[in-house]
């Protein structure tokens, strides 16, 4: 592979020019090619990013025979049949979260990510960054001993106008997966998940409400078919436990993102972007100045080409993103019959 990868970007949304704006930074990598089926933010990206070749049309920047690599940051319903395209043709994927919108899509693209010998990353965006990276180390170290039990929320009070127009996609549990947990919930679960080590889920239980979202969407004149929210408990096969919500309509003072890992003899906390690190060993609470990671990547896609370089090894697997999806689909099942669900 040359030393310059060359990588080409589906979807030109906020996510989408993100990641371009990104390799701009990147010495290994460059743009060559954008898509979008909206002839104004093609518009937009071409006169943001100037030498690149703009398609309204995925399928043709897919084609291309110079690509190495491409970035999907579409609709989550077009996820697998987007990346499978692309890996047919040869082509390495880095696919925006959720994997898919279902776990039996998921394990498609593992596949004939197996049988093309393609690089599947999925964008679990949190996982990336240099706190993280300090954070997964020192808990790999055993200086906390297990993270035997974390909590985490994502709540939103409402959806705000810009959430609301951005297609009947997003609000249809058909083509989007389902709602708050599966847009906002899952970055968090997976981020807990991750930094807890990724173990084996064992069993789901969930409840969610609805009501307030469709009562606004009413007054729009948008039909809102998912849940408000939602709150689970994930057990896993070690005895461990994950307790999660997520909303997009919660009685909230305000927007609420945050979440706390129960070590044996520490703990570690972050709200909005602000980390705490602290042990918990005698009788006094002391903290710890834990630095960032000099040598992390900076965004999901900079660890993407750092993977296709060979400078790391790939985290955020399809494999794990399956897991994550029979996560998903578990709560969704165990709020709907009421009951808990058990995997494996």
């Amino acid at each position: 592979m040359n030393d310059l990868l060359k990588l080409g970007v589906v979807g030109l949304r906020n996510i989408g020019k993100g990641h371009v704006r990104r390799c701009l930074d990147l010495p290994h990598a460059n743009v060559i090619a954008v898509a979008d089926a909206r002839e104004d933010r093609l518009a937009e990206a071409c006169e943001e990013f100037g030498d690149v070749e703009g398609y309204a049309d995925a399928a043709n920047l897919i084609a291309r025979d110079d690509l190495d690599g491409v970035v999907l940051a579409v609709p989550n319903h077009v996820h697998a049949p987007l990346s499978i395209v692309a890996m047919e043709a040869g082509k390495h994927v880095l696919v925006e979260k959720p994997i898919s919108v279902t776990s039996s899509e998921a394990r498609e693209m593992i596949a004939a990510r197996d049988q093309n010998e393609r690089v599947l990353m999925v964008g679990m965006n949190r996982r990336f960054s240099p706190k993280v990276y300090a954070i997964r180390k020192l808990l790999d170290s055993g200086e906390f001993g297990q993270v035997y039990y974390a909590k985490t929320r994502w709540n939103r009070r409402r959806l705000t106008d810009v959430l609301w127009e951005r297609g009947d996609w997003f609000l249809s549990k058909k083509l989007s997966g389902g709602g708050p947990l599966i847009d906002l919930g899952v970055h968090m679960m997976d981020l807990v998940w991750h930094l807890m080590g990724a173990p084996d889920p064992a069993s789901a239980a969930a409840v969610q409400f609805t009501g307030k979202g469709s009562r606004e969407g009413k007054k729009l004149g948008r039909s809102y078919r998912m849940e408000d929210f939602i709150g689970g408990l994930i057990r896993f096969e070690d005895g461990r436990a994950l307790h999660i919500e997520s909303a997009f309509f919660s009685s909230e003072r305000e927007e609420v993102t945050d979440l706390t890992l129960y070590g044996e003899y520490g703990g570690i906390t972050m709200s909005g972007r602000e980390w705490s690190v602290f042990r918990t060993e005698g009788e006094e609470v002391e903290d710890i100045d834990l630095p960032p990671d000099p040598e992390a990547p900076r965004s999901s896609v900079e660890h993407f080409v750092n993977v296709l370089t060979g400078k790391e090894d790939l985290s955020s697997t399809p494999e794990q993103g399956l897991q994550v999806m029979q996560m998903v689909e578990a709560l969704y099942a165990s709020a709907d019959a009421g009951t808990c669900i058990y995997l494996g």
